[in-house]
């Protein structure tokens, strides 16, 4: 009996020991198993790609985006996020596409902003025509004057003018504008201008001519008494001679001989000397002009009044102006090529003289017979003055 219980003892004494072993190992298993899962989810995590989005919205050129957000699509989801939570930092001032990374929610994404720049530059100041005056007028240098070119966000820009003479048109232009931003957007405005040229320094001597004209025309009407009375002095010698012929037939009175040559101390050759004093004054008045030929379409209304000179004549002519003032003489003169001069009242009652000279016949002249500088008179005015200067010189044929 004693025999058979060692055998039993060892017996458990063994299962005990392999129950141990088989937990140990199983332990073992276990936590190799969990270690390969972590593992395992490790290296998904660091291998899983970020997700990529492309931005529909696009960014405008210039636009400040420190308070703007996006949408991001998902499968089953959308999700805001902050342009300035991109990295790097989007930069509005630079066209083009840029690729930044976003970290939201424990997901990485991929993301493309698209800049671009839609807005052209704005062109200010054109008209359809623009009118320019003066002496030497540089049209391009007037126009950068005139017109501007802006950009929402590059500000001021500069403007290409293309300058093209019209044929069929003198002294007006075609012209093109166009302005370009700093991305290459362009802006063009088409527009005509017309030019008025006006010689400072012929005003000034038109003036001079006109006052001259004016003096000469004054003297020219004292001169022209002057050859009335010549005339019957030029009688007064024949009717002496047929005085002197009575005391030929009282030749034997000595008494009337002694006379004869008494009378003849005064010397009618002295007379017949100052006569031609006097007939040189004319020529002096004379300008050297050519002599005007006959008018002929002379303007409805106007009246000769006097021929001072082969080239001067003077018309009475009232017509009124559409401002209020009118005209009331005209002069024409073949002087400096061919003239004709307006006298009249401008429309604030003041004395004006406006002269339209043939050598510029896209110009006419003004000045004001008292202390103001220029006449006042409108647009229309000013046409109708130059189309009736125009009409007196073509009816001399100048």
């Amino acid at each position: 009996m004693n025999s058979r219980t060692p055998n039993k003892n060892s017996k458990k004494v063994l299962m005990m020991i392999v129950g141990i072993v088989v937990l140990i190992v199983a332990g073992t298993v276990g936590i190799l198993m969990s270690k390969g899962k972590a593992e395992e989810s490790n290296e998904d995590l660091d291998t899983k790609e970020p997700t990529k989005v492309s931005i529909e919205q696009k960014v405008e050129y210039g636009d400040d985006i420190g308070d703007k957000t996006f949408t991001i699509h998902m499968e089953d989801e959308t999700k805001e996020a902050n342009f300035v939570d991109l990295d790097p930092e989007v930069d509005t001032m630079t066209v083009g596409n840029t690729e930044h990374r976003l970290e939201l929610e424990d997901e990485i994404f991929d993301v493309t902003v698209v800049v671009e720049d839609t807005q052209k530059p704005v062109i200010k100041g054109v008209k359809d025509v623009i009118d320019f005056e003066g002496e030497e007028v540089d049209i391009e240098e007037e126009l950068k004057k005139l017109i501007t070119a802006e950009d929402p966000v590059d500000g001021e820009l500069d403007i290409v003018f293309e300058i093209e003479e019209d044929k069929d048109k003198e002294n007006n232009y075609n012209v093109t504008a166009e302005a370009t931003d700093e991305n290459g957007n362009k802006t063009t405005e088409r527009f005509e201008v017309v030019v008025k040229v006006v010689v400072k320094e012929e005003k000034v001597d038109k003036k001079d001519e006109e006052n001259k004209s004016s003096s000469i025309a004054s003297k020219s009407e004292n001169d022209t008494s002057k050859p009335k009375q010549e005339k019957p002095k030029e009688e007064i010698p024949k009717q002496e001679k047929t005085k002197q012929e009575v005391p030929k037939k009282q030749e034997p009175k000595q008494e009337v001989a002694k006379k004869e040559p008494k009378q003849e101390k005064p010397k009618q050759e002295k007379a017949k000397t100052e006569e031609p004093k006097e007939e040189k004054q004319p020529p002096v008045l004379d300008t050297g002009a050519p002599p005007l030929k006959s008018p002929s379409g002379i303007p409805s209304g106007a009246t000769l009044t006097q021929e001072l000179l082969p080239s001067f004549h003077m018309y009475s002519y009232n017509r009124s102006l559409p401002g209020g003032g009118s005209i009331t003489k005209v002069d024409v003169s073949s002087d400096y090529g061919g003239s004709a001069t307006m006298v009249g009242t401008d429309n604030d009652g003041n004395s004006f003289i406006a002269s339209y000279y043939v050598s510029h016949p896209n110009n006419i002249s003004y000045q004001v017979i008292g202390p103001m500088d220029k006449p006042t008179f409108t647009q229309d005015d000013k046409s109708l003055l130059f189309e009736v200067g125009r009409a007196f010189t073509r009816a001399y044929g100048m």
